[in-house]
């Protein structure tokens, strides 16, 4: 993967603190490793690319067979245009009109572009602003146990329905959902049985807007954790993961192992009190304040874990600083420690820049160009 700075090498000491790491081979890896299992199993692979926020690293997803990619906001779709997609998906509604113009520019550029909906508001603001020449396909979400947005399954079929039949000038190209609810299973058993009745609700929804409509429909799941313990079943076209890319604490607390972990923060040991705790200079605007966000609250304390000695926690973060207590290894002030972070979205969302590190060297550095991007 190029990275800018790629001709020469730093050691860590050289790189101020704290620091956004990607480790290369890793992050490698972890790429093949989906499009493998997106492969084997038949369906279409669209990365989620709030993850990593790269042009450099969705260049790669899609260089391995990624079939386009998936962004939360219209100005993440624009920033990410440059590592050559040609088909995006905006996977929550827009109902602002200079966004919607912003995506309809995107297809003039030749991008395919389509666009979640679960409201007769967000259909109609289509209508207003384009009229019968709608440019994007819509997506509707369904809800399958998170929550959140979407609509019950039944309910966003007949919604679909009323979508083909009373504003045909909507294209309607699938159903999708976010089982989000998986990270909640207190156990991986528990986590596949959610994720596999969230696959088998989005197929019986599918199957009764195929038996009541004569068409196909695109059958797409996105979450990172249901995709690491359950299977992909027959009849869903296209999965959504995002953290696969860079792993984080949570993950690896489903894996059960660490080496997928490619993202971690450098940090400096600012303060060290012998038998009590350690000080690092990264705290929450460095680390984030999510919890584990895998089984029930409270079962993994802190805030992420010592890179190769995960039973050091980070157990508690100010703004620009980070306790680490109990901590079994010998450091002393100066010293450099990388932190696994517990959910790596909002932390690389901190940074202006990743640095690429290989066999223990940074090489260069990783662009995050949708850094801020909310909007």
């Amino acid at each position: 993967m190029p990275v800018r700075g790629g001709h020469a090498t730093r050691a860590y000491a050289d790189v101020p603190t704290p620091a956004l790491l990607i480790d290369l081979e890793r992050l490698e890896a972890n790429l093949h490793r989906m499009q493998e299992r997106a492969r084997r199993a038949g369906v279409k692979l669209r990365p989620h690319a709030k993850t990593h926020k790269s042009v450099a690293v969705a260049r790669r997803q899609l260089e391995l067979g990624a079939a386009g990619l998936t962004v939360a906001k219209v100005s993440e779709a624009v920033a990410l245009v440059p590592s050559g997609v040609r088909d995006l998906f905006v996977c929550t509604p827009v109902v602002d009109e200079e966004k919607l113009r912003q995506l309809a520019r995107l297809v003039a550029e030749g991008v395919r572009v389509r666009v979640a909906v679960d409201h007769p508001v967000h259909v109609e603001r289509l209508l207003a602003v384009f009229g019968e020449d709608i440019p994007l396909e819509v997506m509707v979400e369904v809800d399958t146990g998170q929550h959140r947005a979407g609509l019950a399954p039944d309910a966003a079929v007949a919604f679909t329905q009323w979508v083909l039949s009373w504003r045909p000038q909507v294209r309607v190209a699938g159903l999708f959902t976010h089982e989000g609810h998986v990270y909640g299973g207190a156990t991986v058993e528990e986590m596949r049985r959610l994720a596999e009745a969230a696959q088998r609700t989005m197929l019986e929804a599918g199957r009764a807007l195929s038996a009541r409509t004569g068409r196909t429909f695109e059958l797409s799941v996105g979450c990172t954790p249901a995709l690491l313990v359950g299977e992909i079943l027959p009849g869903i076209t296209e999965i959504r993961p995002g953290v696969y890319a860079y792993f984080d604490r949570s993950q690896a607390l489903v894996r059960g192992e660490w080496e997928s972990c490619a993202a971690t923060v450098l940090a400096t040991v600012m303060t060290v009190r012998d038998g009590e705790r350690l000080v690092l200079d990264a705290g929450a605007k460095a680390l984030g304040s999510d919890p584990v966000n895998t089984g029930p609250p409270g079962r993994h304390p802190g805030y992420g874990v010592l890179k190769d000695h995960p039973d050091c926690l980070v157990t508690r973060v100010s703004d620009e600083h980070g306790i680490v207590t109990p901590w079994t290894v010998a450091l002393a002030v100066g010293d450099r420690v990388e932190v696994i972070p517990n959910h790596i979205c909002p932390v690389v969302n901190l940074y202006d820049r990743a640095y690429a590190v290989r066999n223990g060297r940074v090489v260069g550095e990783l662009d995050i160009a949708a850094r801020g991007c909310s909007r």
